[in-house]
């Protein structure tokens, strides 16, 4: 394996790094999936680097809490024979708890020889003092990001209504951001919230058709927490014989939209913009961090990173 000189001596033996990851989908039509994006970076960007062979990924079963933390509890009972673990929480908030129930009196131990990274996902508090160094995009920011795409879209037009469909975990930060930036424009009507539903294509459709059905005719703008719902919804408004004016900004959870976006599709109507989470800067940044790393150092905070998304 090529040595680099930047390249500390915790990733210079034979050690292998974990990957785990959030559960994946198989059946996008469009063969991307966000998860699948990153372990594809991180692959081609480890190949690139020269210890491509030291990567392992490991890929829970469903996208539930509970069989990414069994996979990691599997992991770290061996966390000596390994250079680091990175991990995509598939709930920040699970994995926070997991970590200071289990392992809190470990931690300084584990870290000692193994860190823990976390990618699209950051633990807020310490753990026992130490910071679990992270990469992510900035959910709240890319919230806001949509929301200024849509009012540049909806200023000029007479119906202003927005409908935001609402995923489950994660959704809050883009949320949040979209909504404060319509808080403070008195002329536009407070975007309506739909329940949290499945960050699915069929899950959107299945409940905008059977809780909005032709009221989703109301809403000039959709932002959909991720671009798999805004598919669904898309799918929702053509079925209903919508106005292909109404428009869908989606949230980049699996580049579906964007490749729709991009190849031009006779059938993208509807579709409008998509943020883009960078998932190539993500993986970049996290690999930095870990050359960075250093087993004497408890202090993390310059190794993590909230990368800015852009609209597309």
């Amino acid at each position: 394996m090529p040595r680099d000189t930047y390249i500390p001596s915790f990733l210079d033996n034979e050690k292998p790094i974990v990957y785990i990851s959030s559960a994946i989908s198989l059946n996008s039509t469009s063969s991307f999936d966000y998860f699948v994006t990153i372990i594809t970076e991180l692959s081609r960007t480890f190949s690139e680097q020269g210890f491509n062979k030291e990567l392992i990924i490991k890929v829970p079963k469903n996208n539930m809490s509970s069989p990414q933390l069994e996979l990691f509890d599997e992991v770290i009972k061996n966390y000596e024979k390994y250079n680091a673990i990175i991990i995509a929480p598939t709930s920040s908030k699970y994995f926070s708890k997991h970590l200071k129930s289990n392992y809190s009196n470990k931690i300084n131990d584990i870290f000692k020889v193994c860190p823990i990274f976390t990618i699209d996902k950051y633990i807020k508090s310490k753990i026992n003092n130490i910071s679990i160094p992270y990469v992510t995009s900035d959910w709240e920011l890319g919230g806001s990001l949509a929301a200024n795409k849509a009012y540049q879209y909806l200023v000029n037009r007479d119906n202003k209504k927005i409908l935001i469909v609402q995923g489950k975990e994660g959704s809050i930060p883009r949320i949040n951001g979209f909504k404060k930036f319509f808080d403070l424009r008195s002329s536009f009507p407070t975007p309506r919230i739909t329940d949290k539903i499945n960050f699915s294509r069929e899950g959107a459709y299945e409940y905008l058709m059977d809780k909005y059905g032709k009221e989703l005719d109301s809403f000039e703008l959709f932002f959909c927490c991720n671009d798999e719902m805004a598919l669904g919804a898309r799918e929702a408004l053509l079925e209903l014989g919508i106005s292909k004016e109404k428009k869908i900004i989606g949230f980049d959870g699996t580049l579906e939209l964007k490749w729709h976006l991009n190849k031009k599709l006779q059938s993208q109507e509807h579709l409008f913009k998509t943020v883009d989470v960078r998932i190539q800067d993500q993986v970049k940044w996290l690999i930095n961090s870990l050359k960075l790393y250093e087993p004497s150092n408890h202090s993390h905070s310059n190794l993590s990173q909230k990368i800015k998304p852009k609209i597309v």
